[in-house]
This record gives structure tokens, C-alpha cells and sequence, in this order.
């Protein structure tokens, strides 16, 4: 499948997100089924672990259970769910960008290719949320840009093999002038999201529901359909802007014109063969 590098207006980058979520469906949902159900049943464990099953993080629970254990879990539990949004996300970003310019990865390649920088991955996303904390507390505004400059730092990591602190400095370069586009697909992306997690809820029997494992397995069916499409739009901007600040389509079209290796150039016109 082959999709055009350029310029695109808004409702492009919509469309060609969805486009590559469509064709690349099966792909995109092995993906993201191995990021939300391990980090589903992981939850689960926590859950019985840290509060016995009481469902969630009352201040029963921190007395039944202690505030050592409690908070140790936790800590534990906040760790491994980053590492794997971290490593999910990178996996399905690399898969997405690979396909958008033509060169699709099966979901063993794409795995093999990010594991290398999950630590920039995490690096990135705990600079990236420290910045927007702070900016938060100090004066609102600034955390918010920082947030919407901070979209593209997956990419920044996945596609160009960036650190943690050079993909801050290269999303926040990229997106500088783009930020409100960015941040309103987004919005627009996730109303999506919420409509189809929202309305799979509702028409899930009662009856399913009252199944642990079952019910488990199917309430995550809708992140996992949705999950891939949020990142398909965002890379879809990502090229966009380097389209639009850096010809990348010139730099791609150089790439595919350029001159064979040395004894394997064609023979100019009008040239003989050996005496």
C-alpha cells in the first residue's frame, strides 16, 4: 500500500490516519492486544495483591493492607503499566510509520526494533510529564503548551533514534507553530475513541458482565480497536510537519533517485559493450 508524502490539510490527516488504520487493521490489532491485555490482567494482580480485591484505592484499603505495602505496590504497579504503555505505543508508532512510507513491519519486527530505546521512551515520557506537572502548578498556560509541544517526542524517539531530552527539544521544535492543530486532533480523535468505548459498553450483556475473565477480556475490546488510531493520526502530523519545515518528500524522493553503487549504473545512452 502506498500512501503520498505531503503536505495535508486537516481533514487529510484524518482521513489518511483512518486510511492507515483500516488497511493495516490486523497488524495494528495484534499490537495493541499485547498492550492492553497484559496491562489489563496486570491490574488485576495488583489489585488482589496490594488491596485484596477491594476494587480500588480506598483508605480502607491502605488500613487493611498497610501504607508500606500499599505504597510499594503502587510504585510497582505505576512502573510496569509506563514501561509497557511506553513499549505498546513505541511498537505501534514504529509499525505506523513503517507502513506509511511503504515498508510495513510484521508485529516480531517492529517489537525487535523499539525494544532497544525503551529506556528514551521512558526517559521522554517522565521528562515530558515533570515539564507539564510543574507548568501546571506554577501558572497553568505553560503546562498546557508544554503538553501540546511535548505530542510528537514517540516519534521523535521511534523514527529518528532520538534520546529522551533531544526528542523533547525535537517535538517541541517540530510542533512549534502547530500546537493548536495537534492538540484539536487530539480532541477531535479522542471524542471518537470515548463514542465507541461508550457505546460498546452499553450493548455489553448484563449477564457477560458477571463473568470475571470473560468480562475482563471483553471490556478491553474496545481500548484495543481504538488504541491504534489516536497514534495513526498523530504520525500522519508528525510527517506533515517535517514535510512542511524540512521538505521530507524531497529528501525521500532524493533517496529514491539516487545514483547506483559504483559498476552497477546502468550504460548511458549510446554507449557500446566491451570490444
Amino acid at each position: 500500500m502506498h500512501y503520498e508524502i505531503r503536505q495535508r490539510s486537516f481533514g487529510e490527516i484524518l482521513d489518511a490516519g483512518a486510511q492507515l488504520y483500516r488497511n493495516h487493521f490486523g497488524l495494528f490489532f495484534r499490537i495493541a492486544s499485547l498492550v492492553v491485555l497484559p496491562s489489563a490482567l496486570w491490574g488485576v494482580m495488583v489489585n488482589r495483591w496490594v488491596l485484596g480485591g477491594s476494587g480500588g484505592p480506598t483508605r480502607a484499603a491502605m488500613a487493611r493492607v498497610g501504607g508500606v505495602r500499599f505504597g510499594l505496590g503502587a510504585m510497582v504497579s505505576s512502573s510496569v503499566l509506563l514501561a509497557l504503555y511506553a513499549l505498546g505505543l513505541g511498537v505501534l508508532i514504529a509499525a505506523i510509520a513503517d507502513a506509511y512510507l511503504g515498508r510495513p513491519l510484521g508485529v516480531r519486527q517492529a517489537f525487535s526494533r523499539v525494544r532497544p530505546l525503551l529506556a528514551s521512551l521512558l526517559g521522554g515520557y517522565v521528562l515530558a510529564g515533570l515539564r507539564i506537572v510543574l507548568g501546571l502548578l506554577l501558572l497553568v498556560i505553560p503546562g498546557l503548551v508544554w503538553a501540546m509541544s511535548y505530542l510528537l517526542v514517540t516519534q521523535a524517539v521511534v523514527v529518528e533514534g532520538k534520546g529522551a531530552r533531544a526528542a523533547l527539544e525535537r517535538s517541541k521544535k517540530l510542533s512549534r507553530g502547530g500546537r493548536g492543530r495537534l492538540a484539536l486532533l487530539g480532541l477531535v480523535v479522542g471524542l471518537i475513541q470515548v463514542a465507541l468505548q461508550w457505546g460498546f459498553a452499553a450493548v455489553l450483556p448484563a449477564a457477560v458482565q458477571r463473568l470475571p475473565l470473560l468480562a475482563l477480556l471483553l471490556q478491553q475490546l474496545p481500548a484495543i480497536l481504538v488504541l491504534p488510531l489516536y497514534p495513526a493520526v498523530l504520525t500522519v502530523a508528525y510527517f506533515d510537519l517535517r514535510v512542511r519545515k524540512e521538505a521530507f518528500d524531497l529528501e525521500l524522493l532524493a533517496q529514491a533517485v539516487e545514483p547506483s553503487p559504483a559498476g552497477l549504473e546502468p550504460p548511458a545512452a549510446g554507449a557500446t559493450g566491451p570490444a
